[in-house]
């Protein structure tokens, strides 16, 4: 009896150990306290991405965006995750991710709504890699991207192969509290608009690749 109570004690240990925490992956909830509605938007005409709230999200912000919000399954959005509250500081590539990615994802895919709400994603509840439950705090990026290309992670190497039709982007990232598990219900989350990101041409990309390098050349001089 002693070996089995001793057996179950262990196992609990180790489920808690390894049990990951939670959030609530909505972008759009007009009726929570605080209020909030953010967007993601086709590229801009420039195709630069831009970042930041227009005076119809909440909370209303001055950003403006020359692309319509993305809406429909053809669409995908996931959430990726890190542990604690440190915001990445960069480089980040074109599409908004840092260039030494230290982000992982086991969080569902979802898709975006239409309508009034055209731009915010269908809601779940998201599971966080390497973010333990009930953790004070986790640091969370939302990345977007054509549902014909099946991941992220296709999606980026379809965009690096110069691809027109790989439109992707990344939000900025941004900390959550009090993550979700067996004490805490899943938090909401908080974050801002931005809009996704043509394939650069083969020339820009090489000057883009070119300009990263020196950048890290600078830093580790530095």
């Amino acid at each position: 009896m002693k070996k089995l109570l001793l057996t179950t004690a262990a196992l609990a240990i180790v489920t808690s150990a390894l049990a990951q925490g939670t959030v609530q992956f909505n972008t759009r909830l007009t009726l929570g306290s605080p209020p909030y509605f953010t967007q993601v938007f086709m590229p801009e005409a420039g195709g630069q991405q831009k970042t930041g709230n227009t005076a119809a999200n909440l909370p209303a912000g001055t950003q403006t965006y020359t692309g319509a919000p993305l809406t429909g399954s053809g669409w995908s959005a996931q959430l990726f995750s890190i542990s604690g509250n440190t915001l990445p500081a960069g480089p980040f590539t074109p599409y908004g991710v840092p260039v030494t990615d230290t982000f992982a994802s086991s969080a569902p895919v979802t898709t975006f709504r239409t309508g009034t709400s055209a731009g915010a994603v269908s809601p779940n509840t998201s599971t966080l890699a390497n973010v333990a439950a009930d953790a004070a705090s986790a640091v969370l990026q939302m990345r977007v991207w054509p549902s014909s290309f099946g991941s992220w992670a296709s999606a980026v190497a379809a965009f690096q192969a110069n691809d027109p039709l790989a439109l992707i982007g990344a939000s900025p990232a941004f900390v959550v509290n009090l993550i979700g598990g067996s004490i805490n219900g899943p938090p909401q989350l908080t974050g801002v608009s931005f809009s996704v990101v043509p394939a650069p041409e083969p020339s820009s990309f090489a000057l883009a690749g070119m300009g990263l390098a020196s950048l890290l050349i600078f830093r580790r001089r530095k």
